[in-house]
């Protein structure tokens, strides 16, 4: 009987020791957003820019995305930042995030330019579309494109880039494609027919009309960027997918 006194005594104390309110500890801070986060929500935003034209002189490069070494944005001429306060957010938060912002840099060059009604940085690549066969035998496309020579339909034009996506496309797609991951097809950098590296990275098909595409290729190739837009003209003929 003694002992189980002394033991309701020394719970009870222990329990009184406790200050009666205690603050709970305090919440964990939220994780901070990534500069690749950050990058992108900036860019989802400045993709709302309209693009749309009739000619080279409705178009016009903006260096908009927080970053001296970052590639300009191409635009319909008549758009304005000014007084966009979201976008301003979205600028700072990059400036605040990511180290290499604040850096110097040579700017990158664009050549603004209207292609199929679309406003884009036209360097004057060749490029060609290709109906495919999936390899569930389904629709797919491959888009190419060569640098300082006309893409050939017979893929014997090099070197060339090109991007194979596993399924029907239609403007405004953007695919993400990545060798390492389950994806929507590849992307690939071929110097001759023998010699190729797969890439990661997005491909957008951005317009389209009756005699071909306008497509936007973003990819990493064993550490070489690869970023241009081109127009791909439409190759003759349908594949047979059994």
């Amino acid at each position: 009987m003694a002992d189980r006194l002394l033991l309701l005594l020394a719970v009870s104390g222990a329990l009184g020791a406790c200050p009666k309110g205690a603050a709970p500890a305090p919440p964990a801070e939220p994780a901070r957003a990534s500069c690749d986060d950050a990058r992108a929500a900036l860019d989802a935003h400045l993709a709302l820019a309209p693009r749309d034209c009739k000619i080279d002189s409705e178009c016009r490069a903006l260096y908009l995305r927080a970053d001296a070494c970052a590639p300009p944005i191409v635009a319909a001429a008549r758009y304005s930042a000014d007084g966009d306060q979201k976008l301003l957010a979205l600028q700072k938060t990059v400036l605040e995030i990511c180290p290499m912002a604040k850096r110097a840099c040579e700017a990158v060059q664009a050549n603004p330019a209207c292609r199929l009604n679309l406003c884009v940085d036209d360097r004057g690549p060749s490029g060609v579309a290709q109906r495919e066969c999936s390899p569930a035998d389904g629709p797919a496309w491959t888009f190419a494109f060569t640098e300082g020579q006309e893409a050939r339909c017979d893929n014997s034009a090099f070197p060339v880039v090109t991007a194979t996506i596993w399924s029907a496309v239609k403007a405004g797609d953007r695919f993400t494609l990545d060798p390492a991951k389950k994806s929507a097809g590849v992307l690939m950098r071929c110097q001759t027919a023998k010699e190729c590296v797969t890439g990661t990275g997005s491909t957008h098909i951005s317009g389209m009309h009756e005699g071909g595409w306008v497509v936007e290729i973003d990819a990493l190739f064993e550490g070489t960027a690869v970023r241009q837009s081109f127009l791909a003209r439409t190759c003759p003929g349908e594949p047979r997918c059994d």
